[in-house]
């Protein structure tokens, strides 16, 4: 039996769509459920002017005209030659199986959905689903606030240099503040829906953008002019990564393919069918030769994109995936979701390493900081929580 169920949270009425353990976005089998989630970012949507294309969706996906079974791979006329790239120097190998739990940092009365650290580690910003910014200095403790969107935060980035921060939201707005935040320098006018990622090139001349109205976005922040937009993906863009270099970015969401980017051509490389179900949230390897999607069906998946193969999976979470992290020395990727776990693997072997505990629900967000030494979550449970692994 479907079933539908509406609610309301501290934002605003929304529904969302969660399937059953072994359904698949495009079957709806009968353990499937249609039901609202109010700590799930990924999910939402506000009961507006999307209702009616909603309810058309999911008539759609009832009757088994959904997105297809299969998505053929396609390569686009620029071949992609890519070289590794060189992993950043000094960073001391860490001891992942005794990793030190800080004490958390306590958020607010709402859920937490995105995280970042500074480049230096001194700074930890996190965005919550009733609009607020918060940014804490690690070093005394004490955070500062800004009343950042209308609606929740979607993903906070810092610059490179790690004097500016940017925020996007479910009011469609992406906004860029000085840090520490207290009003924002200026907005990036353009997405017509909900922006769900960002990204900064490493030189922090452009931001690049993603979102519910399927386009990449590709801004110059110094001017707040947008350089260009790229349609492509059939349906919500919920993840966004950039790579190295800053000439390639990895887009995926709720068509199930990842697509390559060429970000100073504009152009699209290739794109190739990703995650049985949709994909929450992709990052690059360190080197640059691979990239990690995660999705609803529980499973991370390291992926050569040169040729659009599946390298491995990363199996052990029970319940969906929200966000993977790579270790910037390049050995571990961590990922975490619904089952309130956060498990750290060896990205060569696949192995799980380690389980940490702590996260008391859903956990949407996870980063590391640039040394390696420190992973940061936050999620449901309203708080961040820091990990440090200390050198081998």
């Amino acid at each position: 039996m479907f079933a539908i169920e509406f609610a309301t949270d501290s934002i605003e009425w929304g529904f969302s769509v969660r399937l059953g353990a072994n359904s698949r976005c495009n079957s709806f089998r009968r353990n499937g459920k249609l039901n609202y989630q109010p700590e799930n970012i990924v999910m939402r949507s506000v009961l507006s002017k999307q209702v009616g294309s909603w309810l058309l969706a999911i008539g759609g996906l009832l009757a088994g005209a959904g997105m297809p079974d299969a998505v053929q791979a396609q390569d686009a006329a620029t071949p992609l030659a890519v070289s590794p790239l060189p992993l950043p120097a000094g960073l001391p190998p860490i001891n992942i199986a005794n990793p030190k739990a800080l004490p958390p940092l306590p958020g607010i009365a709402a859920t937490g959905s995105c995280v970042a650290f500074h480049p230096n580690g001194q700074q930890l910003a996190a965005g919550f689903f009733n609009g607020t910014l918060r940014v804490w200095n690690l070093v005394d403790g004490k955070a500062t606030d800004a009343e950042a969107h209308k609606g929740g935060v979607t993903v906070v980035r810092f610059n490179p240099a790690g004097d500016q921060i940017s925020t996007a939201g479910m009011d469609n707005a992406i906004r860029v503040w000085a840090n520490p935040p207290a009003m924002a320098t200026k907005g990036l006018s353009g997405s017509t829906r909900w922006v769900r990622d960002l990204a900064y090139t490493p030189d922090g001349i452009r931001l690049v953008s993603v979102g519910d109205d399927r386009n990449i976005r590709v801004w110059n922040i110094a001017t707040g002019q947008m350089l260009y937009a790229l349609p492509g993906h059939t349906d919500w863009i919920l993840a966004l990564s950039v790579r190295a270099d800053g000439h390639l970015a990895a887009t995926a969401g709720y068509d199930r393919t990842i697509r390559l980017w060429d970000l100073d051509k504009g152009v699209l490389i290739k794109f190739w069918p990703a995650n049985e179900q949709l994909v929450t949230d992709l990052a690059w390897t360190a080197d640059g030769m691979g990239l990690v999607s995660v999705g609803m069906d529980r499973v991370a998946r390291l992926w050569n994109p040169v040729d659009g193969k599946q390298i491995r999976e990363f199996v052990g979470h029970v319940d969906e995936l929200h966000c993977v992290a790579i270790h910037p020395g390049g050995a571990f990727l961590a990922t975490a979701g619904a089952d309130r776990n956060i498990l750290i693997w060896n990205i060569t072997t696949g192995e799980k390493l380690k389980s940490l505990d702590g996260p008391t629900s859903w956990v949407h967000g996870l980063t590391w900081s640039a040394d390696g030494g420190k992973l940061a979550s936050i999620g449901a449970d309203q708080v961040a929580r820091i990990w440090e692994f200390p050198a081998n």
